[in-house]
């Protein structure tokens, strides 16, 4: 089984599918959920 440490607990990889399916990407930043912002070039 592969885990991950999300606030204080654990976050398995079925969770992790399953929050990535239903609220898009995200990253994991000192334990806390934050949605990934994709990377936009500035324009020119």
């Amino acid at each position: 089984m592969v885990t991950t440490a999300v606030e204080m607990g654990l976050l398995t990889l079925d969770e992790f599918i399953r929050r990535f399916d239903e609220e898009g990407p995200f990253e994991i930043l000192e334990g806390e959920i934050a949605p990934k912002m994709p990377n936009v070039a500035p324009e020119t």
